[in-house]
């Protein structure tokens, strides 16, 4: 990735407004704070606590994920 001709700047997550996007393509998914559970279609269970992230590919791996708990995820897509 290259990232041209944006000046150095701040951002104050806390003052900007929560917005949901369904993903459409590969993803990073790293876990800030509480618990994250990804279900693979192949039957595989996975639990990510702080600190853990998973990576998919484009098209590579149909699953889902969800929290009980509550979660604050970092995701690139």
């Amino acid at each position: 990735m290259s990232i041209e001709g944006v000046p150095f700047q701040t951002i104050d997550w806390s003052r900007i407004p929560r917005t949901e996007h369904p993903g459409e393509r590969g993803h990073v998914v790293h876990v800030l704070d509480g618990e994250l559970v990804t279900e693979l279609r192949d039957g595989r269970r996975v639990v990510l606590a702080p600190g853990q992230t998973y990576v998919v590919g484009n098209g590579d791996g149909a699953h889902r994920s969800s929290t009980q708990p509550g979660a604050r995820l970092l995701i690139v897509d």
